[in-house]
């Protein structure tokens, strides 16, 4: 089982001895941590080992002592660690945070970051707040930092009070996930429906629950869901994390808490139905080759593969192809032209079983889109009668045999994803 999280300890060379404890210590609760001493050999190049650790790293915790003081390494890194957030659109990754030595902290506690090998400030002071640092050598040090550096699903019920940065840093990380502002979810909106919902939830179709994955009160990822107590399956609007955060762990969290969140709700649940993007089938099967592949394409098959990973399943004909399905419009023009289409994966919950896209599936997919949404629906005039068209149009379609399989990934999408992950570097 790959460690919860990663993390770099930035220390002054006169500090070598705590920093080596801190690594040991941090490693029996879970949190794996590069270290100088013992993680770069010294045939390697320093500057650029050391950057590929930081790139590589969840958390990057500074070691404040005296000596740290007069550290410029201290400050290379630190620098290297705000340039990467810029770097990231803004993303805080790594995370940075303190511990320290001083019988009395001092105050201010600041430090400029600097540009690597240089004296070059890179952005302002960075001030340390003694609130928010971990003493050294206090004995419950190691498990209440480790606590808090580890990954968190947490269920938002009030996004304007209690949850509120947690709400405001899923709206901040829907502007990464949906480049797109028509595909965005409107945050207000996200907020009314909550609120709505968890005042009437008994009264409500499709009740929305909304999951922030979060590293302290940076927002990684979140999903929001759609469960209904009258169909056996609930629905997933979003479930994802940035980019920057795709770490397996994080997923496997989040997944297994939406998975149990949903069951709480509605204990008859037989999964969560998701849509994901279409990919390129053709220029990805046995006969391509890998520098030809649409970048659009393979980063839609890495999502896909996350997914997978976690054991969702895809809809597929009798051939095992993907089955490509339309999704009626959530706003005007009711157009057939205006209709997209994707893939439809499905996360079983429960005892093993076959999934087909039947007709309680088809009611709960069509329900989704006419009663779901927030607690008053669309609301579009003449929305019932364009789902009936809709639906006709639906089976139609539909190939004779459909069913909810792990998907099959060629060697040629295998080279793909490995030649993409080879092009970006840091951990996906």
């Amino acid at each position: 089982m790959p460690a919860d999280t990663k993390a770099f300890i930035s220390h002054a060379s006169d500090d070598e001895t705590k920093a080596l404890d801190l690594k040991s210590r941090l490693a029996t609760e879970g949190i794996e941590c590069w270290c100088f001493e013992e993680d770069l050999r010294y045939s390697e190049e320093i500057e650029l080992r050391v950057k590929e650790a930081i790139r590589d790293s969840d958390w990057l915790i500074v070691m404040l002592t005296d000596h740290a003081q007069e550290s410029d390494w201290i400050r290379w890194e630190l620098g290297f660690a705000k340039e990467l957030h810029d770097s990231r659109r803004g993303i805080e990754r790594p995370i940075i945070l303190a511990v320290h030595d001083y019988d009395q902290f001092p105050a201010p506690c600041e430090m400029q970051p600097l540009r690597f090998q240089s004296h070059e400030p890179y952005g302002p002071l960075l001030t340390f707040d003694r609130h928010r640092c971990y003493r050294f050598r206090d004995t419950a040090m190691i498990p209440a930092l480790a606590r808090s550096m580890k990954p968190e699903i947490t269920r938002i019920t009030e996004p304007s009070d209690r949850h509120q940065h947690l709400f405001e840093g899923v709206g901040k990380l829907s502007v990464e996930l949906f480049p797109n502002e028509l595909d965005r979810p409107h945050i207000d909106e996200m907020r009314a429906w909550l609120e709505d919902d968890l005042n009437r939830p008994d009264s409500q179709e499709w009740p929305e629950l909304l999951l922030a994955a979060h590293m302290r009160d940076v927002v990684t990822g979140y999903a929001a869901l759609n469960y209904s107590r009258n169909h056996p399956f609930a629905y997933a609007a979003f479930l994802g994390i940035s980019l920057e955060w795709r770490a397996r762990t994080t997923m496997r969290q989040l997944v297994a808490a939406g998975k149990e969140k949903v069951l709480e709700a509605t204990p008859q649940c037989r999964g969560v139905v998701f849509q994901v993007d279409p990919f390129d089938e053709s220029c990805l099967r046995d006969g391509f080759r890998g520098s030809d592949a649409p970048e659009e394409s393979i980063e839609r098959l890495c999502r896909v593969n996350l997914f997978t990973h976690h054991g969702a399943l895809m809809l597929c004909d009798g051939a095992h192809r993907p089955i490509r399905i339309r999704q009626p419009n959530l706003r005007p023009p009711l157009q057939l032209e205006t209709e997209q289409e994707h893939f439809i994966m499905l996360l079983p919950i429960g005892q093993a079983q076959t999934y087909s896209f039947d007709d309680k599936m088809m009611e709960t997919y069509l329900s989704t889109f006419l009663t779901g949404f927030g607690p008053k629906g669309l609301n579009i005039p003449g929305y019932a009668e364009y789902l009936v068209d809709f639906e006709r149009r639906l089976r139609a379609s539909l190939p004779a045999v459909t069913l909810f399989e792990r998907m099959y990934f060629t060697p040629a999408m295998r080279d793909a994803m490995r030649q993409r992950d080879r092009n970006q570097p840091g951990p996906r």
